[in-house]
């Protein structure tokens, strides 16, 4: 209520501020210099409804979530490049190593995404095999005994 007896308030304020410049008179001159000023503004400030209103929010958010994306790609791009290159020289390692824990974590993510018995066998027997070789390149750097292996 309150707010449609403010709206009504302004209607009549413009209804008389229309009265009082009925009263007032302009040359031709006067009357086309106004209606180039006033087309001109219009044109400067359109008055937009609500639909509109509503698309130009819409595109301001879209264009802001755009302008986010586009700061956090290539920071995106180089943790993919290093995470996937930290995997991929972290396959070489071996026990002790400094990426050791790496390769043992990827390969246990790995081992996730198995979803059938076969797979998860033969993602086992790999890793056995894997073990093996790294028991016996270490065996071969001298870095580990015989005595330990057994």
């Amino acid at each position: 209520m309150k707010h449609y007896k403010i709206a009504k308030d302004k209607k009549n304020i413009l209804k008389e501020k229309l009265k009082l410049l009925r009263r007032v008179s302009m040359t031709g001159e006067e009357k086309d210099r106004m209606d180039f000023f006033l087309s001109h503004y219009v044109d400067l400030h359109p008055v937009i409804g609500k639909q509109e209103r509503a698309l130009k929010e819409r595109q301001k958010r879209y264009s802001t979530l755009r302008a986010t994306f586009r700061r956090l790609t290539p920071t995106f791009a180089l943790l993919v490049f290093f995470v996937w290159g930290g995997v991929a020289l972290a396959g070489t390692s071996l026990p002790g190593g400094v990426l050791y824990g790496v390769k043992t974590a990827s390969e246990d993510i790995r081992e996730s995404f198995s979803f059938n018995t076969e797979q998860i066998a033969r993602f086992e027997t790999e890793r056995i095999n894997r073990r093996l070789n790294e028991a016996h390149q270490l065996l071969e750097r001298g870095s580990v005994s015989e005595k330990s292996v057994n």
